[in-house]
């Protein structure tokens, strides 16, 4: 059988970004992908230098693991009342997402 060639009216699809990637792979693994979205990049982006965040995600990662191992404790704490709170965890990177998103509306 022959392959269809595709029609003027076929759009093709562009390769996924990265923010669409890691939001749907930090739902399924909240406390091993971080959420890189342009809240995170632009945060980081005094350490990386990048703004697009492919280019930025080797330094980003880094620099979000030195975050998280400096701020262990304080989001252990956080941690701690929010289970309490809510009766479900939240991971830390997810408290670090939501930190930079209050953040970045400040």
């Amino acid at each position: 059988m022959a392959t269809p060639k595709p029609s003027a009216n076929t759009s093709i699809r562009s390769p996924t970004s990265l923010t669409l990637l890691t939001k749907v792979l930090h739902r399924k693994r909240p406390f091993l992908v971080p959420l890189i979205d342009r809240h995170v990049v632009d945060r980081y982006r005094p350490i990386t230098g990048q703004r697009k965040p492919t280019a930025a995600w080797p330094g980003l990662v880094k620099a979000l693991a030195t975050d998280l191992d400096s701020n262990a404790a304080a989001l252990a704490e956080i941690r701690a009342q929010l289970c309490s709170a809510l009766g479900s965890d939240v991971s830390p990177l997810r408290l670090c997402d939501i930190a930079i998103w209050i953040e970045a509306r400040s």
